[in-house]
């Protein structure tokens, strides 16, 4: 009866460790896709700094803002 026991429980630790090590593949492949997407994000980081910066003026009001403030600075 404990050798049933005890082979029971040595099956079902082979069990686990075969779907740990198969979650442990699965999260290092998902981890070397954040980094790919990382690395190509960050290669285009100033091209997205110069869109942020061309909508954020366009929302502020673009030229006819700009020129009115500089228009109040002259009286």
């Amino acid at each position: 009866m404990a050798a049933t026991d005890e082979e029971t429980i040595r099956s079902e630790i082979r069990t686990e460790r075969a779907e740990l090590a198969e979650a442990v593949g699965q999260l290092r492949g998902a981890v070397a896709r954040v980094k790919r997407v990382g690395s190509k994000l960050r290669s285009k980081q100033a091209l997205g700094a110069g869109g942020a910066v061309a909508v954020g003026f366009v929302k502020a009001g673009g030229l006819g803002a700009t020129a009115r403030l500089l228009r109040r600075r002259k009286r």
